[in-house]
């Protein structure tokens, strides 16, 4: 899950709250760099986020929630809900 950004002159630092490896982190945030700016490439391009857990539904739909909100503070890309 991404929450609880640190800022340390002016770049904005993710704490891995996630128990993953910081190798783990790397390539997930790695992904998510790639289809964010792919849809800022192709302004008419759509995702469908869908979070899934071992725990339960709820902390997948957290997952799913922890995405949009990345790409869209981090891209500016539009969501429609």
């Amino acid at each position: 899950m991404i929450t609880n950004n640190l800022t340390q002159n002016g770049v904005i630092l993710k704490r891995n709250l996630s128990g993953r490896s910081d190798r783990e982190m790397t390539v997930y945030y790695n992904l998510l760099n790639i289809i964010g700016d792919r849809m800022v490439k192709v302004p008419t391009s759509k995702i469908t986020l869908v979070g899934s857990s071992e725990k339960d539904p709820q902390d997948g739909l957290k997952m799913a929630e922890s995405v949009k909100k990345y790409l869209t503070s981090v891209f500016w890309i539009f969501c429609l809900n």
